[in-house]
């Protein structure tokens, strides 16, 4: 299948928001739940428009199966990275933007969640707590008091790249549906 044009207009819009958040507010966990938001709502979009499209042409089984499992992606990034590598085919994401999109999760998930911890959660699923705390500390320039963990200006800044290098691959990385 050939890859469409990149930066339709949804994610030129996403990229746009996302760009904008770091001026917009001094908030750092503002900006990490804002734009994880927007970008999982993007993705999310994304796959329901490719599945919407992909079952207008499909067999019955088919869209027996798109129907059974095409939701089964909104339980988590894990699973959505998981339905993009093989439910629609697109290969692996890159490692290191695969393991920083979780990474910014996590520091979301720790803010939203655990307010302002890691959860309980995070520490129990088999995840080094300590290995954890290395990567938001020097991927995301986190700073640990005891349990609870504090992000710095830098944190926006390489959560926003981070996800705005993950929209630009899966725009570039999505599959003409039919």
């Amino acid at each position: 299948m050939e890859s469409r044009v990149p930066f339709g207009s949804e994610t030129e819009l996403v990229l746009r928001k996302l760009s904008q958040l770091i001026y917009v507010t001094d908030d750092i966990e503002k900006v990490l739940v804002t734009s994880t938001a927007l970008v999982e709502s993007y993705v999310d979009d994304e796959i329901d428009h490719y599945l919407a499209l992909r079952e207008a042409t499909s067999t019955t089984l088919e869209r027996y199966l798109l129907r059974d499992y095409g939701g089964g992606f909104r339980t988590s990034w894990k699973e959505r990275i998981r339905f993009l590598e093989r439910g629609i085919e697109l290969g692996a994401v890159p490692s290191p933007l695969r393991q920083d999109v979780l990474l910014v999760v996590d520091a979301r998930n720790a803010v939203v969640h655990g307010n302002g911890e890691l959860t309980m959660q995070q520490v129990n699923k088999g995840i080094n707590t300590l290995d954890m705390r290395r990567q938001l500390t020097g991927r995301l320039d986190a700073h640990f008091a005891g349990k609870r963990v504090y992000f710095s200006r830098e944190t926006s800044r390489s959560a926003l790249g981070t996800l705005i290098d993950f929209c630009y691959w899966l725009d570039g990385s999505l599959p003409d549906p039919l």
